[in-house]
C-alpha cells in the first residue's frame, strides 16, 4: 500500500471469529494507535456488525502510525502500520493535469504519487528543492536534542568535509550521527 497523505483517513478493521470460523463479538475490543512522535490514544472504534470493528483515523502527523488491536473471550491480536507523508512536489498538481491533458480525478491519487516520486528523484540528484519544516525532537533518557537535516545528504554529495563545518564552530556543540542522518545537540553538563 502507498503511504497515505496526512489529513487524510485511515481505516483499520478487524475481524474476530470463534473456534469454529463463526462470527462472535469478544468481552472487550481494544486499539491502540502509536502516532510518529510515539505518543499513543486508545480511540472509539465502531462495531459493525458481529465480530466486525472499524476505526476510522486521521492521520495528522507525517510519518509511520501503528494500530494495534486486541480482543478478549476469544482473543484476537493484530496490527496495522500505516505511512502518512505530506504531498510534496516541485510542480503543482493543476499544472501536470493541464501538460498531459489529464481531465479526470478519478486517478489523482496515482498521479500524486508519481509526482512526489518524481520529486523524490530530483532532489536525490540536485538537494532539498521543496522546503520542509522540520521540529527538533527529544533522545529519550538523555539532555541530547536531534535535529534532522534533509541538506545532510547534499552536503556529503559535494564532498564537503563536514569535520571543517564542527572545526569552523559553524557546528559547534552538535555531534554528527550519519547514520541516522541527523545531527544530535551534545548534552552539556550543568
Amino acid at each position: 500500500m502507498a503511504a497515505q497523505e496526512v489529513g487524510s483517513s485511515y481505516t483499520s478493521a478487524i475481524v474476530v471469529v470463534d473456534a469454529q470460523d463463526a462470527f462472535v463479538s469478544p468481552s472487550t475490543v481494544t486499539v491502540t494507535v502509536t502516532r510518529p512522535d510515539r505518543t499513543t490514544e486508545t480511540p472509539t472504534y465502531t462495531e459493525d456488525s458481529e465480530g466486525h470493528f472499524h476505526l476510522d483515523y486521521v492521520l495528522a502527523q507525517e510519518g509511520l502510525y501503528k494500530f494495534s488491536w486486541v480482543t478478549q473471550t476469544p482473543y484476537t491480536a493484530k496490527t496495522d502500520f500505516v505511512s502518512a507523508t505530506e504531498f510534496r512536489s516541485v510542480v503543482g498538481i493543476d499544472d501536470v493535469k493541464s501538460f498531459i491533458n489529464f481531465e479526470s480525478s478519478g486517478n489523482e491519487a496515482i498521479l500524486r504519487q508519481i509526482m512526489m516520486t518524481a520529486t523524490e528523484l530530483i532532489e536525490e540528484t540536485v538537494g532539498t528543492c521543496v522546503i520542509r519544516d522540520y521540529t527538533n525532537e527529544r533522545v529519550v533518557g538523555s539532555t541530547a536534542k536531534v535535529l534532522k537535516l534533509p541538506m545532510l545528504r547534499s552536503l556529503m554529495r559535494i564532498r564537503l568535509p563536514l569535520s571543517r563545518l564542527f572545526t569552523a564552530g559553524v557546528l559547534s556543540g552538535l555531534r554528527l550521527t550519519t547514520t541516522l542522518s541527523c545531527i544530535r545537540l551534545a548534552a552539556r553538563s550543568s
